[in-house]
């Protein structure tokens, strides 16, 4: 028997034994559904002592201070900046559903970030040009 035919040999039992390994890995329960909403379904927890406190009828009362309201000012929430160059639109975005789990925008998002950050930094040198680094902006923190 040659030494490379017992490699390759080798090689091909390890290979084998990975691909099976793989194949045969999988969660055979279903715990992980990414694409199901999950938690849905699922019951609010409480305990009785909760519950006690929803059930009586008890009317709230607050009382008034004996002294004047005042007035406070709240300083702007605008704050100034310099250019957003990588600025991604759908990191604060969400689809407001209430549902825990991988939606489109979720699959859409993971071609379009990469790409948006690739296309940004090809034309950093343009963008400069447009919104110079010394030029300041102003956001209102949203």
């Amino acid at each position: 028997m040659s030494s490379t035919s017992w490699i390759g040999s080798r090689t091909a039992v390890v290979v084998a034994s990975s691909c099976l390994t793989l194949l045969t890995s999988g969660c055979q329960r279903g715990i992980n559904k990414p694409f199901a909403d999950g938690l849905g379904s699922v019951k609010a927890v409480t305990t009785s002592s909760v519950e006690a406190v929803r059930a009586a009828d008890v009317e709230t009362h607050h009382p008034r201070r004996p002294y004047a309201v005042m007035e406070a000012e709240v300083p702007g929430a605008a704050v100034s900046h310099g250019p957003l160059y990588f600025e991604d639109p759908f990191e604060s975005a969400d689809e407001n559903d209430e549902q825990y789990a991988w939606t489109f925008e979720d699959g859409y998002y993971f071609f379009y970030g990469p790409t948006r950050f690739l296309v940004n930094i090809a034309f950093f040198p343009l963008s400069a040009l447009v919104d110079p680094p010394w030029q300041m902006t102003t956001s209102e923190g949203d």
